[in-house]
């Protein structure tokens, strides 16, 4: 299946197949997807949060306005943005990338600076726009290739992010919960699977000047 026929093959399921479970192969192929999206200036201000414990997936369905898919599809991954973001942050950052490299760390003091310089321009609120813009880029190739692998998926906004902070623990751990993404095999029972997929023309949203 090419990448096109993969898009138009995957639509957002509203019903998963409870008997039907994606190997944890397959979805830790797809979070080292995720892992390599690109983000601005490499920072990966997020963290991909795999919720495998089912009592903590049933406990969030009344947080997720009662979709039942949190807790029965094969798999839940929530998406947290980091809210830490500082100089500190920067610092460690670049420390891994020196023992990456193998380049001493004062190799990135022109960069670093630059981040800092850019975090220090933004408001607490702006940084966790840009964080989670970023958790998004993830998020999107995390979709794609599900879609490749004929893994179906359901990404949502539709929760309470508070209480999903509460339930999951966040706070304590400077992340908040941005968007999550529900895996597994649509089930049989799931009419929408039959609908045409509607977007707006091509002409619309592809333009040139």
């Amino acid at each position: 299946m090419n990448l096109l026929d993969a898009m138009n093959w995957r639509y957002a399921v509203k019903a998963f197949d409870p008997e039907k479970t994606v190997a944890d192969e397959k979805i830790e192929h797809l979070l080292k997807v995720a892992h390599l999206a690109p983000t601005s200036m490499g920072q990966q201000p997020f963290v991909i949060l795999w919720v495998k414990n089912p009592e903590v997936r049933k406990q969030l369905v009344p947080h997720s306005y009662g979709q039942e898919k949190v807790a029965t599809s094969s798999h839940l991954l929530v998406f947290c943005a980091k809210t830490n973001l500082n100089d500190a942050s920067v610092d460690a950052f670049m420390q891994h990338a020196a023992s990456v490299s193998g380049q001493p760390v004062s190799t990135y003091d022109g960069f670093s600076g630059m981040v800092k310089g850019f975090l220090g321009m933004m408001t607490e609120e702006m940084k966790l726009g840009w964080a989670s813009r970023q958790a998004y880029l993830a998020m999107g190739s995390l979709l794609t290739a599900a879609a490749i692998e004929q893994v179906d998926s359901c990404p949502m906004e539709g929760f309470m992010p508070s209480a999903y902070d509460e339930v999951l623990g966040l706070k304590e751990k400077n992340l908040t919960a941005i968007c999550a993404i529900s895996l597994g095999y649509r089930s049989a029972d799931d009419a929408t699977q039959h609908y045409p997929k509607i977007r707006l023309p091509y002409e619309a949203i592809i333009q040139t000047v």
